[in-house]
């Protein structure tokens, strides 16, 4: 494992913009093949530091180069945060494993199954086995009373979640799901806590939640489309979002919990998918990263179209190990 040996981070000046609550409404849409047929209510925060290198209020553009194990963040006001953590074959997993608000540097390494987290807090080092090579992981905040980011992990062979606690190491396993499911987890109840979900072949998705283990059924989208789904509507809630590749064009399909239905075409085939929120403004933004040109390219919900060079041909997005299906 390479240990770190370069480390530049400069805080943002950008400001914190408190969250929009809104209450999500219920509705019915029918365009280009996608119904909604069950919508979740409640609101909530969702979680915003995986991509937040820097210490302000937005996630940062963010490059993992596998060549050299090495982290590229920066903001959209020009803070930046370079770090050498990880070797070619690991799986880049950052997160806010130490509850700071800050983003971790984290990676899975699949030929041992181990988990190495630094945190961005103290420098502290901590190694662990969680998982198969086989499993699909999916950190983010499963347990409450704590600000900490837990590991969990899907295994298609059995349709089993396994979920490591990681303020006291617990381990709990639960069955939802089947081989032929994609896993799409989100915060759909907006209790702060992500609900187990996946997507079916069908295209539908099927949501377990946190907070009263009641299954629900949404009807969007296809089972090859690629799941994006994100708060971006601001309310807490995590939406119903999907990009399908039509005509060389990257379509954006949304089914927010306050805000609707909405389509956006955003990017092309070759571009790599890139939604978080860029602009700190507590609503996911669409992205996407042309590695051709090294570009991240952002439709801020607040601050419009961006385009900033920042990455290199052969470079990674650690925000890649979130995005499932297609």
């Amino acid at each position: 494992m390479r240990t770190p040996n370069r480390e530049a981070k400069v805080p943002s000046d950008r400001s914190r913009r408190a969250r929009r609550r809104l209450a999500p409404a219920v509705a019915a849409v029918a365009a280009a093949g996608l119904l909604l047929a069950t919508a979740a209510p409640a609101s909530a925060e969702t979680d915003g530091a995986r991509l937040n290198f820097t210490g302000g209020a937005a996630a940062d553009l963010t490059v993992y180069r596998p060549a050299t194990g090495t982290w590229y963040a920066r903001n959209l006001d020009g803070s930046q945060f370079i770090t050498t953590f990880g070797a070619s074959t690991d799986r880049p997993f950052p997160e806010d494993y130490d509850g700071d608000g800050v983003a971790d540097a984290a990676i899975f390494r699949p030929g041992t199954s181990q988990w190495w987290i630094r945190s961005s807090q103290t420098g502290a080092l901590n190694v662990f086995s969680f998982g198969l090579s086989t499993d699909i992981a999916f950190p983010g905040h499963w347990v409450g009373g704590d600000a900490r980011a837990d590991i969990a992990v899907f295994r298609p062979s059995t349709g089993q979640w396994w979920f490591r606690n990681t303020a006291t190491g617990a381990v709990t396993t639960t069955t939802f799901g089947s081989s032929t499911d994609t896993p799409e987890p989100g915060d759909y109840d907006g209790d702060d806590i992500l609900d187990i979900a996946v997507q079916k072949p069908n295209g539908q998705n099927w949501w377990r939640s946190s907070d009263d283990s009641a299954v629900r059924v949404v009807n969007f989208g296809l089972g090859t489309d690629v799941n994006v789904n994100a708060d971006y509507d601001g309310d807490g809630v995590t939406d119903w979002a999907k990009v399908r590749t039509q005509s060389g064009s990257r379509v954006w399909y949304l089914l927010q919990s306050s805000d609707g239905f909405a389509v956006r075409t955003f990017g092309t085939s070759s571009d790599v998918v890139a939604p978080a929120d860029y602009d700190g403004d507590g609503s996911t933004d669409i992205a996407i990263w042309r590695a051709g040109t090294g570009q991240f390219w952002v439709l801020g919900s607040s601050d419009g179209l961006s385009v900033t060079p920042w990455g290199q041909i052969g470079d990674a997005l650690p925000l890649s190990s979130y995005i499932t299906g297609g």
